[in-house]
């Protein structure tokens, strides 16, 4: 879960964009593939969704939507 409270944009106080809330969720499994070990991961970044705005000095920008991540390793 990451959390971001609402922030002014402006220094005159006049445009705030809005807290956001989002969730990430993860997983992992470990087996072995011809002998060797392997580990399986897959991520989920902002699981519901979330439309929010990201702020960079006095500039917005969109925030990622839902974002999955998948990944292996393998020890050799």
């Amino acid at each position: 879960m990451a959390h971001t409270a609402s922030i002014y944009l402006d220094s005159a106080n006049t445009l705030e964009l809005p807290s956001v809330t989002t969730f990430g969720l993860g997983a992992r499994y470990r087996t072995k593939v011809a002998g060797k070990a392997v580990v399986l991961r897959a991520d989920v970044d902002n699981l519901t969704n979330e439309r929010y705005w990201l702020a960079s000095g006095t500039f917005a920008t969109n925030g990622a939507g839902r974002t999955v991540m998948l990944s292996a390793s393998v020890d050799f």
